[in-house]
């Protein structure tokens, strides 16, 4: 191993134990909003896969993806999913990504899901995390140790071998029919707190460029250089 690497495999250790540490602490000192009510959208069903968030490409490797996300319930198409994230990924069909997720008729989990060497995508769930709260969704790439590490509030929920090199952060909503409900509404926005991704060495700002299917459909206000908010616009809560 290089000294070059050897010291950037020491700062990303320390960087995500920092990071980890900060979750922790973070996670148990949050208020919870009020319990908000699911909005069904006044919009006629169509399958697809449809984003709302920001995303980054630094121009070179990235090893770690995070922000401290609104654990909110959606309304959900029969036969579909929504889904809020942290991720990285190499072009669009390699990905690592951590987040939550609700199935219809109120199935929530928390979850991890990447592509493996195969091209297999690989799925793992967990148990929710607490409705109407905060947790931290994070993912990292071990380039030394060839792995990917997947933590949910502070905490390490799995780990699987690096199929590819991520060169690229998100953070997003994600839904697969139009008739979902995008997490959030405009009176109680989706929040994507504290974004960030590491890279040449430190966690920095996400500060990315917007994703968003459609702007008559889905809300998107960046705030600070790591805090986007997202909602449904057919929807209040």
């Amino acid at each position: 191993m290089s000294p070059g690497l050897a010291r950037h495999n020491v700062l990303l250790a320390f960087g995500v134990v920092l990071m980890v540490l900060l979750m922790a602490a973070l996670a148990t000192g949050l208020q919870s909003e009020a319990a908000l009510a699911k909005c069904e959208p006044n919009r006629s069903p169509a399958s697809g896969t449809y984003f709302d968030g920001w995303k980054r490409v630094p121009g070179q490797n990235v090893y770690g993806a995070a922000a401290r996300i609104f654990n909110y319930s959606p309304w959900v198409y029969p036969g579909s999913v929504v889904t809020a994230f942290s991720m990285f990924n190499y072009g669009l069909d390699r990905w690592a990504q951590v987040g939550w997720v609700e199935f219809p008729y109120d199935s929530r989990w928390t979850y991890a899901q990447w592509k493996d060497s195969s091209g297999t995508t690989q799925t793992h769930y967990y148990p929710p995390q607490p409705l109407n709260s905060y947790s931290y969704y994070t993912v990292v790439y071990n380039q030394s140790l060839g792995k990917f590490y997947f933590y949910i509030a502070g905490s390490l929920v799995d780990t699987a071998n690096a199929s590819f090199a991520p060169n690229a952060a998100r953070v997003s909503g994600e839904t697969h029919n139009l008739k979902d409900q995008m997490p959030g509404g405009y009176n109680y926005k989706e929040d994507f707190f504290d974004s960030q991704l590491f890279y040449g060495g430190w966690w920095q700002p996400l500060d990315g460029t917007k994703i968003n299917y459609s702007d008559a459909y889905y809300g998107w206000e960046r705030i600070s250089s790591t805090y986007l908010r997202i909602w449904d616009k057919a929807c209040a809560n």
